[in-house]
């Protein structure tokens, strides 16, 4: 099984299509990004200017793409400077807007799955994580 890339895209692919054309390929690290994103957006309320995200990851690929999913989700941007990376060996997404806060960190359980998942099976295990729900992903703080 072969990677979604750019020029593999088609319109029907929605959401998930435009974040693979828009990164360059569909892999488990950038869907996890905007299941990050995605549920900030539905607890925070989706604000590309007032919203700060912050990933702490390893600071190369594969776990670094996880930015590319936040910045397509929530619209955080490098350019607008509400987005950035802390290296680190665990993965903890915070976003912040105003006084609120939400802490996201992958379940134990998801992380070993990625691990466990070859390249050739990444694209359908990219494709099960964008099914499920936030918090079956994610362990979630808010303060």
């Amino acid at each position: 099984m072969t990677e979604i890339g750019i020029d593999q895209c088609h319109n029907d692919d929605g959401e998930l299509g435009a974040a693979a054309a828009f990164h360059g390929h569909l892999g488990p690290y950038l869907v996890i990004g905007l299941k990050a994103g995605s549920l900030a957006n539905s607890i925070l309320g989706k604000d590309p200017f007032r919203v700060v995200a912050n990933v702490s990851c390893p600071p190369k690929p594969p776990h670094s793409c996880i930015i590319d999913g936040v910045q397509f989700s929530t619209g955080c941007t490098m350019g607008k400077n509400n987005i950035t990376l802390t290296p680190a060996q665990e993965i903890v997404i915070v976003f912040r807007k105003g006084s609120e806060a939400l802490e996201l960190r992958i379940k134990r359980q998801v992380a070993d799955r990625i691990t466990s998942v070859g390249r050739e099976g990444s694209e359908a295990l990219s494709r099960e994580l964008y099914g499920m729900v936030g918090t079956e992903i994610f362990e979630v703080k808010r303060g």
